[in-house]
């Protein structure tokens, strides 16, 4: 006489106040067991956009100001925030064909090392990523695969899927970093349940 094995299933799909915070507790109980990976990934974050506000408005107003309409750079950098002194000062006896050449040097630099350009824009579109011209300077690293409406797919997209504000080499570095917290964290997930499925021996 075979017997049929009892299938779980959850017919209320909604979860109490109490279910969520257990879900909540999980989580943060799984995120310690990798904080130097969380917090590498961080300071990516927290770099990529302390220097994209402080530093990638600044090239272009050089390149307009004391390119194209030749102003002199004053060396004590005025009109310019206090940390680009050393930059000015550094440019402040070069000619405009030098100043353009060392603000190129320094874009390409940023494309090889963050996938950015002084001319990144800020388009988004609904998911938040970048759209139109600003795609294309940010050159952000991402992976996401085609999902239907079913949970399923959804869920496995979302367990899979990684991202890095920035490109280059920084950018795959980044992307990479994520990617393996993502997959730790849904194995060790995925171990967590093996081990209760067993059940006591």
């Amino acid at each position: 006489m075979s017997s049929t094995p009892t299938v779980r299933q959850n017919s209320d799909p909604e979860i109490s106040f109490q279910q969520t915070i257990r879900v909540f507790a999980k989580l943060l109980s799984y995120l310690s067991l990798f904080k130097a990976r969380i917090f590498t990934k961080l300071g990516f974050i927290t770099f990529e956009h302390v220097l994209r506000i402080l530093l990638l408005p600044w090239p272009l107003k050089i390149i307009v100001d004391h390119v194209i309409l030749g102003e002199p750079i004053n060396a004590d950098g005025s009109g310019f925030p206090d940390y680009m002194q050393p930059i000015l000062f550094f440019l402040s006896d070069k000619t405009s064909q030098e100043i353009m050449s060392w603000i190129l040097v320094v874009g390409i630099m940023m494309v090889i090392l963050m996938g950015m350009t002084p001319n990144r824009g800020t388009g988004r579109n609904a998911t938040g990523r970048y759209t139109g011209a600003a795609a294309g300077s940010l050159g952000a690293a991402s992976a996401e695969l085609a999902q239907g409406h079913d949970t399923a797919t959804q869920t496995e997209n979302a367990s899979n899927a990684a991202y890095s504000e920035m490109g280059g080499l920084l950018g795959i570095l980044d992307f990479n970093i994520q990617k393996c917290n993502i997959l730790r964290i849904v194995d060790f997930n995925n171990y967590e349940r093996y081990l209760s499925d067993q059940g006591p021996r």
